[in-house]
């Protein structure tokens, strides 16, 4: 959510603006992805070592969710949760 005040604008957080039944789903996908998703428990385990609250970790995760089906969609390619990052050209 942005607030703005004139030329100052501040980026506070998450916001409830969206549809609460979806994020509730996400909510509960990402309850099982820490489990059987390695890079979203590995994920979820690094955010709760620095002190994340469990909330706050499971919102990165369901984040990380929503990134890796863009991801699959996009590129057409099963997910492989041993992937390396690659840069691919813009063309």
């Amino acid at each position: 959510m942005i607030y703005q005040s004139g030329k100052v604008g501040i980026t506070k957080g998450i916001n409830r603006s969206g549809d609460a039944h979806l994020r509730g789903q996400l909510y509960m996908a990402s309850l099982s992805a820490i489990r059987y998703n390695k890079p979203c428990h590995e994920c979820y385990q690094r955010l709760k070592a620095a002190g994340k609250e469990t909330n706050v970790a499971l919102m990165v995760v369901v984040n990380k969710l929503l990134r890796q089906a863009y991801a699959v969609v996009k590129f057409n390619e099963n997910f492989d949760p041993n992937y390396q990052p690659i840069l691919r050209s813009m063309a």
